[in-house]
């Protein structure tokens, strides 16, 4: 960054600093009220909002005092550990997830109430809306549509990398590198690959999945061609994870599935003592908690094959 290019973004980062500074712990700005504020450069809107949601990634905790601009992936990580007072490990996955889908909820309910507020004010009253099913599927089908045809998007596009942005945080938090792994995206290779560095040199995808397998999951394990392919979520419905789905998944050829352990702990006792017959987890049980998770992938990545569970 060249020294003109510091001293632009100086003059924007300190206009922001002077507005934020006056907003009260709890209390907020809408960020058309920032752009518009007479403290910033005479620039276009575009350009503000690029240079707020720049400042924003360099000060994470700045989301909870301005509304109506999404932040990025890294940010809420960022502003996760900032919450939790620790970087994210293996050991702390399931609660930086949770608090990541609160900091996700604060953001997005007040531009969805702001929203329904515009567009069914006359039926919007005191956090309630009463409104005439006619009328509601008008809404649903053209302004709803609209809405998040706009900004909804930008909130699928943070949810649907949040979950990996998490997973990768703990891996390099643990000291794992570029060496170890990759974070593809594809799905011929799962959303990371990990690589072993021993023999000949074997890999395992990781396909990273929310809340709920249903039948993603599944589909995500049977696109992958890498040597070996284990499946991680934050699952939260242990039914999901029944003997006779097992069976279905162990059919994919993955030789393990990752759920955190207040998860795993639920799921059935026939289901949880079923293991694998794959090279590299032989007799191991299928089921693992996210809670090792770094743990295994570092020792493959050394040793070539996952440690006994």
């Amino acid at each position: 960054m060249t020294r003109d290019t510091r001293n632009n973004e100086g003059k924007y980062f300190s206009a922001f600093e002077r507005i934020f500074s006056e907003i009260a712990n709890g209390d907020f700005k809408w960020v058309d009220e920032v752009i518009e504020d007479a403290r910033m450069p005479n620039v276009s809107e575009s350009t503000k909002r690029n240079k707020l949601k720049s400042y924003i990634d360099a000060n994470p905790v700045i989301i909870e005092k301005v509304k109506g601009i999404y932040p990025s992936a890294s940010t809420i990580v960022a502003l996760v550990e900032q919450k939790l007072n620790a970087p994210i490990t293996e050991l702390l996955l399931d609660r930086a997830n949770v608090v990541a889908s609160e900091i996700v909820g604060s953001v997005s309910e007040p531009i969805l109430k702001r929203f329904l507020a515009d567009n069914l004010g006359e039926y919007y009253n005191d956090d309630r809306v009463d409104v005439p099913t006619s009328t509601l599927a008008n809404f649903l089908i053209n302004d709803l549509f609209e809405f998040y045809a706009k900004s909804g998007n930008a909130l699928v596009s943070i949810a649907g990398t949040l979950n990996e942005q998490l997973l990768q945080q703990a891996m390099i938090n643990q000291g794992m590198n570029d060496t170890n792994f990759k974070r593809t995206g594809k799905n011929s290779e799962g959303d990371f690959v990990i690589y072993s560095s021993v023999g000949n040199r074997q890999q395992i995808g990781v396909e990273v999945k929310s809340y709920h397998a249903r039948e993603r999951l599944l589909r995500g394990l049977q696109d992958i061609t890498t040597d070996h392919k284990v499946g991680f979520g934050y699952f939260v419905d242990p039914s999901e994870f029944n003997k006779h789905r097992t069976m279905t998944l162990l059919q994919s050829n993955a030789v393990a599935i990752y759920m955190p352990q207040a998860t795993l702990s639920r799921v059935d006792q026939e289901a949880q003592n079923i293991t694998s017959n794959k090279m590299i987890t032989f007799n191991h049980r299928f089921y693992r908690p996210i809670e090792r998770f770094v743990t295994d992938m570092k020792y493959f990545c050394a040793n070539g094959r996952l440690p006994l569970f």
